[in-house]
């Protein structure tokens, strides 16, 4: 009775899962452990990174990590702008401040300063940003 024509079995046979569908399921699974919200696990994925110095437990230890490929918060925003209020001269003002922003913090390596002309150019970015960034400051409206 359980069988088809030619005595083959009539279950449905499980096709195997693929190495991307195991590896979601562990993104799935580690998300949900560590208590990231469903609907910010989209962007998730798998990775590896070597702890040198033995800042988290043994050094050169190989310590699994989720990775959020979304890009930044702002980046987000953008992308989901459905309702069209980021047009091409507020991305670019957004763009532009966050270079600004990054210059300023950028701090020269100390092996750049010693490199010579390399590390005064990585110097000198980041005080002509402060300015700029107080110019633009002073131009927003306040609460």
């Amino acid at each position: 009775m359980g069988r088809a024509k030619g005595g083959a079995s009539a279950k449905i046979k499980r096709m195997p899962k693929t190495e991307a569908q195991r590896a979601q399921e562990r993104v799935a699974t580690l998300a949900e452990r560590i208590g990231i919200p469903a609907e910010q696990r989209g962007n998730l994925v798998e990775g590896k990174i070597v702890d040198l110095a033995g800042e988290l437990g043994a050094k050169m230890t190989v310590i699994p990590v989720l990775i959020n490929r979304g890009g930044t918060a702002v980046e987000r925003w953008i992308n989901g702008d459905k309702a069209g209020l980021f047009e091409e001269p507020q991305q670019r003002a957004i763009r532009y401040t966050q270079q600004l922003w990054a210059r300023r913090c950028r701090q020269p390596r100390r092996g750049a300063v010693a490199a010579g002309s390399a590390g005064r150019a990585a110097a000198a970015q980041g005080p002509h940003a402060s300015p700029l960034l107080g110019r633009l400051r002073k131009r927003l409206p306040v609460r």
